[in-house]
């Protein structure tokens, strides 16, 4: 038995609960209005030195074991488990409520929760297999007959698409796995509490969320959620303060205490999916457009420049690395927001959130991660997107990291503010990394507002009717900004830099009814290694007018494994 972190377990029908805040005695589980006070009043400090503590003793993990008949769930049985909305947990006077996750299917280590009063009392909350409805292919009767093993995970719910109708806007699940939406969004991408030695070697290690200490709100529209992780590297404290609306934010601290050496850690990561579009679509023989719950990471400079770099579905697992120091924001967008950009009246991939990381503090030097997986199925997450400090944590040392998440629709088809605060300056700041004696280049000059990148295609190079098959041409369409007032196309021109390979052709021309600039380019693509692209419009002062493209290209990247 695991004293060292919260557990749930059944003795003659009560529940009893440990939690790293304190003992408390055993109780009859009746219903989810069941509540236990622990002995000791809860604080975020607290708990951090709690999991301080922990780290500094072996890792000791769950031992608690699940009737089989739940483990050998499918997706479809799991799915056919309803927690009764009658059970719900309402927090305070608030219109925040809180409904659990049943164990089962790939869902199989407990969680514990504890719901923290005003006055910072804490009362664990128990839940039973009465809390819940069993449907069909499931037999209600033998599921209700299993010994009750727990929550896996939970959900909270706020009404921010129709008043008075409660929605789910966050949910807890799985290792360290949680989502967000914003109003009228539907589950896309997910995020995590860390990443740890992530396309490393060694292998990948997934800390776990064990217990999770919910504040009741003593006002409207804004919920803490407290977690402890564990794991056998490394413990955390992380409080989540979420706030529902149109655009959800969610200011998360995390603390980490590490029991061993990592190599890599990866903080605020975020994991996606990305299939297909106008790019590599011909390889699906798919009626939809384009599949993918992301279409580009997102980064705003420390300067103030202003990164796109579209996604792939490479046909080899894909790396990128982006140096940075303070970066201002970072994340994985979904940028095209009308229905008939996709086609899918089930998936509806237009309403998937986009979500962006906004550092608080100071970050220091560090690299934005990048990592694009192949794949044929769009129930694969294939992309990951990171933080990874310079300094490594060392075993008996601690980081801490603050920053706010913004998930919703944030920007459509590529107009509107993201991160407007952060007005691009009109100099930017020369490279340090130049050598002593080099002459250093004059600091960039940046349009107030930048033209984005709003869509990618490729296809052969040449023109129809003779396509040169050793080309590939690529076209990008940058809207709005700057762009929008000039007409002239000779006060504007194209920087377009490859880390290999050959361009052959370059153009930029306006779309005048469509408010677009397109830049289309032909290259030939050397095998074997992958080709780095960046490009970018800029005036005739050598002022920059739009986002920087960056993308990576392989030969047979038209065709994903």
């Amino acid at each position: 038995m695991n004293m060292t972190r919260t557990i749930t377990w059944t003795i003659l029908g009560a529940v009893a609960l440990v939690s790293p805040l304190g003992a408390v005695t055993a109780i009859a589980a009746k219903n989810a209005s069941d509540k236990t006070e622990v002995s000791r009043r809860f604080s975020y400090d607290a708990l951090s030195e709690d999991m301080k503590a922990r780290a500094e003793r072996s890792y000791a993990p769950d031992r608690n074991r699940i009737p089989s008949e739940l483990t050998e769930l499918s997706y479809d049985q799991y799915r056919a488990i309803e927690f009764s909305r009658d059970s719900a947990v309402e927090l305070g006077e608030s219109n925040f409520k809180l409904l659990p996750f049943h164990l089962g299917g790939l869902y199989r280590k407990p969680v514990s929760v504890f719901e923290v009063q005003p006055d910072k009392r804490v009362e664990a909350l128990s839940f039973s297999a009465d809390d819940f409805h069993y449907h069909k292919p499931l037999d209600a009767d033998a599921m209700k007959a299993l010994e009750f093993p727990g929550v896996a995970g939970m959900r909270v719910n706020f009404p921010i698409n129709t008043e008075g109708k409660s929605d789910e806007v966050v949910s807890f699940l799985g290792h360290s796995y949680f989502r967000a939406l914003g109003k009228n969004n539907v589950y896309g991408l997910s995020a995590r509490g860390l990443a740890v030695n992530t396309a490393s070697p060694q292998g990948e290690e997934f800390p776990e969320f064990t217990d999770f200490y919910i504040e009741t709100p003593e006002e409207d529209g804004t919920v803490v959620v407290n977690a402890a992780m564990d794991s056998p590297s490394l413990t955390g404290a992380f409080r989540f303060e979420i706030s529902p609306g149109d655009d959800t934010t969610i200011d998360v601290t995390a603390r980490i205490y590490a029991r061993k050496d990592i190599d890599n850690i990866g903080i605020a990561p975020m994991t996606s999916m990305f299939l297909f579009n106008e790019v590599n679509r011909s390889a699906f023989r798919d009626y939809r457009e384009r599949v993918h719950d992301s279409e580009g990471l997102f980064i705003l400079r420390e300067d103030g420049r202003r990164i796109w770099r579209s996604l792939n579905n490479p046909t080899t697992l894909a790396n990128s690395w982006f140096s940075e120091t303070n970066p201002k924001a970072f994340g994985l967008l979904q940028r095209n927001r009308a229905f008939a950009d996709y086609q899918d009246a089930e998936a509806r991939y237009e309403r998937r959130p986009s979500l962006l990381i906004e550092p608080i503090g100071d970050w220091g030097e560090g690299q934005i991660r990048l990592l694009e997986i192949p794949t044929r199925q769009e129930t694969n997450d294939n992309i990951v997107a990171f933080w990874t400090p310079r300094e490594k944590l060392k075993a008996g040392h601690s980081m801490e990291y603050r920053y706010i998440m913004h998930w919703g629709q944030l920007e459509v088809n590529g107009e509107g503010p993201i991160m407007a605060d952060y007005a691009p300056p009109l100099i930017a700041t020369i490279d340090t990394n130049a050598s002593d004696d080099a002459e250093a280049p004059p600091p960039p000059s940046f349009s107030p507002e930048l033209a984005r990148i709003v869509d990618v295609r490729a296809g052969l190079g040449g023109v129809a009717g003779s396509e040169d098959q050793s080309a590939r041409k690529f076209v990008v369409d940058f809207k709005g900004g700057a762009l929008s007032s000039i007409e002239d196309p000779d006060s504007v021109e194209p920087r377009v830099g490859l880390s290999r390979g050959r361009l052959v052709h370059t153009t930029l021309f306006h779309i005048p009814d469509q408010d677009i600039w397109r830049l289309v380019m032909d290259v030939k693509i050397p095998t074997g290694t992958p080709v780095e692209f960046n490009a970018v419009i800029v005036s005739q002062e050598d002022e920059r007018l739009s986002e920087n493209w960056l993308y990576q290209w392989r030969s047979g990247d038209e065709l994903p494994a």
